[in-house]
């Protein structure tokens, strides 16, 4: 059965350009996965020279296929 669920995606970059994107986990709750995507996001800016980029999309899954958080 479908499930929609929150997906963790993560970007790097590299001179301005994306350098790879890494579809990270998924999460029932989309408050906790906001969460996690702020905490990537400006945990980069402040300690790495490679700028991160995180964000949740929305996708329907087979959740017994797939780890859920």
């Amino acid at each position: 059965m479908k499930t929609l669920v929150f997906l963790l995606v993560l970007q790097t970059f590299n001179n301005g350009y994306i350098e790879s994107t890494e579809e990270i986990a998924h999460w029932y709750n989309l408050n906790t996965c906001v969460w996690y995507a702020n905490a990537l996001t400006n945990q980069a800016q402040k300690a790495y020279d490679i700028p991160i980029m995180a964000w949740c999309r929305p996708v329907w899954i087979n959740d017994k296929e797939v780890d859920v958080f």
